[in-house]
């Protein structure tokens, strides 16, 4: 999918567009789980970039962590990332 990226503190999620960010409007957001493995997050953070993974039902992962800056239960678990 392409997206607006947010890598920041807690706040790692993929939104439709950056203003949607800023209102932290949940409708157009999917939060990011497994991006440990990007090599530099700020290069990437606040771009629109190009994201493939496994669409997970549950961030959580069944409740068993806790994700303070997560936009909803729903993830995408990263596989790649690239800036478009």
């Amino acid at each position: 999918m392409e997206a607006w990226i947010s890598l920041a503190d807690e706040d790692h999620n993929l939104w439709l567009g950056s203003d949607d960010h800023e209102r932290w409007d949940m409708r157009r957001c999917i939060a990011l789980t497994r991006y440990d493995h990007v090599s530099d997050p700020s290069l990437l953070n606040g771009e629109r970039v190009r994201a493939t993974g496994i669409v997970r039902n549950d961030a959580s992962f069944n409740r068993s962590i806790v994700r303070l800056g997560a936009c909803r239960n729903l993830a995408l678990e990263l596989v790649k990332v690239a800036p478009i």
